[in-house]
């Protein structure tokens, strides 16, 4: 009384049912049914504006193109323009559809690596003897000490000894070439006897 029917192209398909009375032999075809199948609208291309990987607080643009301008898209995050930026690591998704309801999608998988971590170095105002170790963060795979915002030649280890005042920060690299600045650090060194120390 019912059957599955699978058109391999896109076009129109009339089915008819022919019924049979075993008990008179009498019989009769039914009503055209009538079923249109329309083609798949063509896959969408996903261009990324700039690198996929990419470092924390970087954003990456995607922009999904397509030939049939009829055709509305959506993206997995929910977003409904044909350009979205993204900061996390992910695979973004845009479908598009046809006014028949049919859809077709493409796929793009970005990388947002972590930062530098930055959080150990201290940072506010300091009033200490001179000379004074400033501790880097541990584990970085760069370091440039600053004073006063300019880069201090030569100081590329991960502690440095301070012995002017003024503003000092670091600019530090992970494994991932990510790449941070601390906040500042303003120190006001005294010279002190050995018992004012203590």
């Amino acid at each position: 009384s019912g059957i599955s029917v699978f058109p391999a192209t896109y076009g129109v398909y009339q089915y008819q049912v022919a019924i049979t009375d075993t008990a008179t032999g009498c019989s009769d075809t039914s009503l055209a049914y009538i079923i249109t199948v329309t083609d798949t609208p063509a896959r969408p291309v996903i261009t990324a504006l700039g690198p996929t990987t990419v470092c924390d607080g970087d954003t990456i643009k995607l922009v999904v193109t397509f030939a049939d301008t009829t055709l509305s898209v959506k993206w997995n995050n929910g977003e409904i323009s044909d350009t979205i930026s993204v900061t996390a690591t992910g695979c973004y998704s845009a479908t598009v559809v046809d006014s028949n309801g049919c859809s077709n999608f493409a796929t793009m998988c970005v990388t947002v690596n972590p930062g530098p971590e930055l959080c150990a170095f201290y940072e506010g105002c300091l009033d200490t003897c001179r000379p004074y170790i400033i501790r880097g963060p541990a584990g970085l795979t760069s370091y440039q000490w600053l004073f006063n915002g300019a880069p201090i030649s030569g100081a590329t280890s991960q502690n440095y000894t301070a012995t002017v005042n003024g503003n000092y920060s670091l600019i530090g690299s992970n494994s991932f070439g990510c790449i941070d600045t601390t906040g500042l650090l303003q120190l006001t060194l005294h010279d002190c006897s050995d018992s004012s120390c203590a």
